[in-house]
């Protein structure tokens, strides 16, 4: 019999977090880039920051850096890069020091996901 933490995790890795990176997908532009001018539309190049800041926000755990990137690794001990579409146990980098604002860009790029689930659910309903 699995657990229910298993299940719990094969839900969030094989149904809500691919969903949520599609979603990223959608709302990401120039203007949540951290380099305008690296971002290529119809990716998350350049967003690690605003990606890894709603990771966790949602699911909790701690945002790792190594170099200039930065993605997470959750409660369970996963690490999780959506930009890049990885998931392992053993990614490395150094727990990031906690921001004491939100950046802009991420609070941009986190209302722009919340209207679009918001719009999503009223046309389901």
């Amino acid at each position: 019999m699995v657990s229910r933490h298993a299940q719990a995790i094969s839900w969030l890795f094989h149904e809500r977090l691919p969903q949520l990176r599609l979603d990223m997908l959608e709302v990401a532009a120039s203007d949540t880039a951290y380099d305008p001018e690296g971002w290529s539309e119809g990716g998350l190049d350049e967003h690690c920051g605003c990606v890894a800041y709603v990771v966790q926000k949602r699911w909790g755990g701690d945002l790792l850096q190594k170099g200039g990137h930065i993605w997470n690794r959750l409660p369970c001990g996963i690490c999780v890069d959506l930009t890049r579409i990885s998931l392992s146990p053993k990614a490395r980098g150094r727990v990031a020091k906690p921001r004491k604002t939100v950046n802009k860009r991420f609070k941009i790029f986190e209302d722009r996901l919340i209207n679009k689930h918001t719009h999503t659910h009223k046309e389901r309903t």
